[in-house]
């Protein structure tokens, strides 16, 4: 059945990788649906769409489908564990869905960012670059992309467990819990409580491993998942050979053998066998049974160099020769063990190192940017100052000009209405002088008239 799902969906892509090759993607509407039926593909069976995109080439495609096209070919790369070597790709990929597509594709764009500087060693980076994609989900929507969300909580965790940031790594496996209970998503909501054990475990917190590693057992039962219970009691047995209480030691070491993994897939396991040859070795150590010891140190040694077991099997040999008083073979144990714990610790202080030297490069980098943004935000503020006092300056100006306008126009209206008032005064003096001009000329004709009358009268006399 599995099979033939998986058929159905290359079937799919092919017929997209068809249309595709025919000519522009978009120009019949089939990009939208291939892409989908692509992505599809890469949920279902990440390497075959992988080969399926090998052979797909986006020239000449709208810039839209190209990126989307790019997107998928990431997520498949990641599916199917393959590594990521640049980031040029993806930080076009990311810029293009920072102002286009959904928060879900902005989110999926940064997280697969963050996987590739996982990869390439950038350990800051990809932590920053998974912020900006948490950053991103509103879990508040229905449509919240909570699978891709859970898996960047998850991929943190993983990182500060690598760094050895303990509180930062429970930190983010409480966030991935919380996440795979909301999705209902029982077993890796179990796993993800099961990684706080290997925490207690480093930490020396043994009673507390062994008591939360015994519930986890019970819960993984009560959900069905029997064998991954089983595997939990790996953590039981470590912490019981720590507290030298062997007796329970031996009891969750027959619990644990009996886990089906162990013939049919033992690497789905950590380390595979070995791991469990040298539980049972050192339990056999602690309650004196050499000989079988020896036998189960030697079991491990197949696969010993996964995970560097090695340093456990030759320190477990080691001491098993030393309690039998055999000298030589515990000289030739103790070189190897301490060969193999020098590989170790040259093998983590790379690692270390590593992460110390691309802190620090990021750390310079990002000095380096605050001290650009520092300048350009100086920069900015001298142009503002600027800009400030050339206004100051502008208004000051036109404030004077405005000042000497209202001046000259206030003198101006005293000095017309002063000549109003001059020539109102001028009018009335006219006035006067034509009203006693003409008063004088009345009078005058006023004695003329009596004049006449008087000559008048004397003729008639």
């Amino acid at each position: 059945m599995k099979r033939s799902f998986r058929l159905i969906f290359a079937l799919w892509g092919l017929l997209f990788l068809t249309v595709s090759c025919g000519g522009n993607p978009s120009a019949d509407g089939e990009a939208g649906r291939g892409l989908a039926r692509l992505d599809s593909l890469v949920e279902a069976d990440a390497d075959s769409a992988l080969r399926l995109m090998g052979r797909m080439q986006s020239e000449g495609w709208p810039h839209r489908d190209a990126m989307r096209l790019e997107l998928l070919r990431a997520k498949a790369m990641n599916r199917a564990d393959s590594l990521f070597t640049t980031d040029s790709l993806m930080l076009r990929v990311a810029e293009y869905y920072r102002s286009h597509g959904s928060q879900n594709d902005r989110m999926l764009s940064l997280y697969l960012l963050g996987c590739t500087y996982r990869d390439m060693g950038a350990a800051p980076r990809a932590i920053e670059t998974w912020q900006r994609a948490v950053a991103e989900a509103d879990t508040t929507s229905q449509d919240c992309d909570l699978s891709t969300l859970m898996r960047v909580h998850s991929q943190m965790n993983e990182l500060y467990i690598r760094l050895r940031l303990p509180e930062y790594a429970r930190n983010e496996i409480e966030e991935t819990e919380r996440l795979c209970w909301k999705m209902k998503d029982t077993l890796n909501a179990l796993i993800m409580e099961e990684k706080k054990c290997g925490l207690l475990f480093g930490q020396g917190n043994y009673e507390e491993c062994t008591k939360l590693a015994k519930q986890l057992y019970e819960q993984y039962r009560q959900h069905g998942y029997e064998e991954e219970g089983k595997l939990v009691c790996v953590y039981c047995i470590k912490s019981y050979i720590k507290l030298k209480d062997y007796i329970r030691a031996k009891e969750y070491l027959d619990i644990y053998k009996t886990c089906s993994y162990l013939k049919t897939n033992p690497r789905k396991i950590d380390g595979g066998l070995a791991p469990y040859y040298v539980y049972k070795g050192n339990y056999y150590l602690g309650i004196g049974n050499l000989d079988s010891a020896e036998v189960c140190f030697r079991q491990a040694m197949p696969e010993m160099h996964q995970l560097h077991n090695d340093v456990a099997v030759y320190w477990g040999l080691q001491k098993v020769y030393d309690a039998k008083h055999q000298a030589d073979s515990v000289l030739n144990y103790s070189a190897l063990y301490g060969q193999a714990k020098e590989r170790s610790y040259a093998s983590d202080i790379a690692r270390t190192t590593a992460d110390a030297k691309n802190l620090y490069d990021y750390s310079v980098e990002q000095r380096i940017a605050w001290q650009e943004k520092e300048e350009k935000t100086q920069a900015e503020n001298r142009l503002h100052r600027t800009y400030w006092m050339i206004s100051v300056i502008l208004a000051s100006f036109l404030a004077l000009l405005y000042i000497l306008y209202l001046r000259w126009y206030l003198q101006k209206k005293e000095q017309e209405k002063e000549l109003m008032t001059l020539e109102l005064d001028m009018r009335e003096i006219q006035l006067e002088n034509q009203q006693k001009e003409h008063a004088l000329q009345q009078q005058i004709m006023h004695l003329h008239e009596e004049e006449e009358k008087n000559k008048a009268a004397q003729e008639r006399i």
